[in-house]
């Protein structure tokens, strides 16, 4: 963050600061999270157009792991709009909620491996950097106006959301390799299935995901709360418990895996 320059606010004088968006995410989650001042952890930034992890050590340094994929968030709503016959703009970004319609239809999708036509698709789509995609180069492929509730597309859909994972899930496998805990912030960061995987991967013994990235008043240190926060769920072991963030870290137990999430007001 940097400090350029003073402004009034409701009478006062108060320090203006400026911040790109991914680093308000970062910073954000950091400083939402429930674990104590010194604690180093990694933090994947994951929504529309970034997709990357990062290690922040216990003097606040951040490090850039590394980019998995550029655009993964805009690459899995652009799915939808592909099947969506009543999506005609060609070459514009995608409907801000078709992502979470598109989480809801994967559920459908039968399990398996892609067929010819479901690789070919991914093959084309996560390697591509091109914002915003545009449907009409995809003209001729099967999927195009097939219908968002046809079952060869949700299997499909279910088909991506693997593939987007698993890149991500390869990419943290091989390179945080440190037992941190895992701040996740981001629209991705509300894909319910990726969450859920992201537990399963006994790869972090804590991860914390939220996705508000508008923080008025950042500050230094991970108990630092610059913005309301009304309520945290827990689960360690299967359970699922509705706790104070003061409360959870006396929730959980050493050595146990929990799944955190703030909710911001």
């Amino acid at each position: 963050m940097d400090v350029i320059g003073e402004r009034t606010i409701f009478g006062r004088k108060v320090h203006f600061y400026s911040s790109t968006h991914e680093r308000s995410h970062l910073w954000g989650c950091y400083g939402m999270s429930p674990f104590p001042g010194g604690i180093p952890c990694y933090a994947l930034i994951w929504e529309g157009w970034c997709g990357d992890f990062y290690e922040i050590d216990e003097h606040l340094q951040v490090v850039h792991r590394g980019k998995v994929m550029p655009n993964p968030g805009h690459k899995y709503s652009f799915l939808y709009a592909l099947a969506d016959p009543k999506f005609t703009l060609s070459k514009r970004p995608t409907r801000m909620e078709d992502a979470g319609k598109l989480m809801a239809l994967s559920a459908y999708g039968q399990s398996g491996s892609p067929d010819r036509d479901e690789q070919a698709l991914i093959d084309f789509l996560l390697p591509s950097d091109v914002y915003p995609l545009s449907k009409e180069d995809l003209r001729n492929s099967p999927y195009y106006n097939i219908g968002v509730t046809h079952q060869k597309f949700t299997n499909l859909a279910r088909r991506v959301s693997d593939a987007i994972f698993d890149a991500f899930h390869t990419f943290a496998k091989k390179n945080l390799t440190k037992g941190y805990p895992l701040l996740i912030s981001g629209g991705c960061g509300l894909n319910c299935e990726w969450n859920r995987r992201w537990l399963e991967t006994n790869l972090f013994p804590t991860f914390l995901f939220r996705h508000a990235q508008t923080i008025q008043a950042p500050q230094s240190g991970p108990q630092s709360t610059p913005c309301d926060i009304s309520q945290a769920m827990l689960r360690s072991n299967g359970t699922s418990i509705q706790a104070s963030l003061s409360q959870l870290t006396k929730l959980t137990a050493p050595g146990s895996r929990s799944i955190h999430s703030t909710t911001v007001r």
